[in-house]
């Protein structure tokens, strides 16, 4: 049968628009979800990286006796540290990251990574390893972008709950926020400048219970090669540690501490970690550990989240909203303090 042209037609203006909205909306409901379906796998990437670098600190240690420094030091005839100028702990275990190759283009014994003039240390510094990166960072690869120079990483070594600790084993050394009566106790995280640690030195607090590294999401000072650039700490300056005094225990703690964490805590709630800082505003939390011009503590571009890898190869994910007493007691190499409550026990 003919139909005529005059019973023909077509879509209204109005059905149109009609069409266009519910189209609209649909990519609105849809697009959130990618987005979280692409970020949960870059975070799974993330996991993966650092259990690579778990994989291969455990082999280090296993072929070397101890897990890598976070530095290699220069000492004096006494022991005295007079420099951290050596290479980081990644640079250390390159043949246990499978390249071996790389590892062999400058003497690890020999050559330094602040000694420029040598043609193969330079090209070094500028080389990227993918692995280093995590997929979810957006930042500039390189510690100088304009010249694509200083390749950066965005794992590094837990160094110490603060920077007063870490600097103990510097040129520099200054007094820690507490001194426990255990001799040599500083620096008291897991990955230090000149560190010689094995799994045994985590007898009270436990492998599977203090953290080793961590993501960070530092721009300028994190050249993976450099042993200065590759350490980190937790607390900022503003966080006072004391052996509580309100509740009956034998380990240190942020001033204020009751045993209680979150909202419920005592602590001061200027009290926060790194992990929380506001990076979007240069005049709050400045990062300064060793006094550098770094510019992150332990962080990321993962949405409210960083992963950590825990000394027994283990990766977690640490909310940045994670009270500072018990992130300190993630940190802490030997402290005899609780992490249960991170852990759900």
């Amino acid at each position: 049968m003919h139909v005529s042209r005059s019973m023909r037609r077509g879509f209204t203006w109005v059905e149109m628009l009609v069409v266009i909205l519910v189209i609209g909306v649909l990519v609105g409901l849809l697009l959130p979800a990618v987005q979280t379906v692409r970020e949960a796998a870059r975070r799974a990437a993330c996991t993966d990286h650092l259990k690579q670098l778990g994989t291969a600190l455990h082999n280090y240690a296993s072929r070397g006796g101890t897990f890598p420094s976070a530095s290699q030091v220069t000492r004096d005839a006494s022991g005295r540290i007079t420099a951290v100028d050596g290479w980081s702990w990644v640079m250390q275990m390159l043949p246990e990251m499978e390249n071996k190759a790389l590892y062999s283009k400058i003497d690890i014994h020999t050559d330094l990574p602040g000694d420029t003039s040598n043609a193969a240390v330079r090209k070094l510094l500028d080389t990227q390893l993918e692995c280093l990166i995590c997929p979810s960072y957006d930042g500039p690869r390189f510690a100088n972008p304009r010249t694509r120079s200083g390749a950066i990483t965005n794992y590094k070594a837990m160094g110490a709950t603060h920077w007063e600790s870490l600097s103990v084993n510097t040129a520099v050394p200054e007094t820690p926020k507490y001194l426990p009566g255990k001799s040599g106790y500083h620096p008291d995280g897991a990955l230090y400048p000149g560190s010689v640690h094995t799994s045994a030195d985590f007898k009270s607090d436990g492998t599977s219970r203090t953290i080793m590294v961590t993501e960070t999401a530092e721009p300028v000072v994190a050249r993976w090669p450099v042993g200065a650039e590759a350490t980190l700490v937790g607390l900022p300056p503003n966080v006072t540690i004391e052996l509580p005094t309100s509740v009956s225990v034998s380990y240190y703690a942020p001033t204020g501490f009751d045993l209680k964490y979150g909202k419920e805590s005592g602590l001061s709630p200027a009290f926060k970690t790194y992990l929380d800082g506001d990076y979007d505003d240069p005049a709050e939390d400045s990062y300064l550990p060793g006094k550098n011009q770094g510019t992150r503590g332990p962080s990321s571009h993962h949405p409210g989240v960083v992963n950590h890898l825990f000394v027994n190869a283990n990766v977690q994910t640490v909310s940045t909203k994670i009270d500072p007493a018990l992130y300190m007691f993630l940190i802490t190499r030997e402290g005899g303090d609780p992490t249960g409550e991170f852990f759900g026990y």
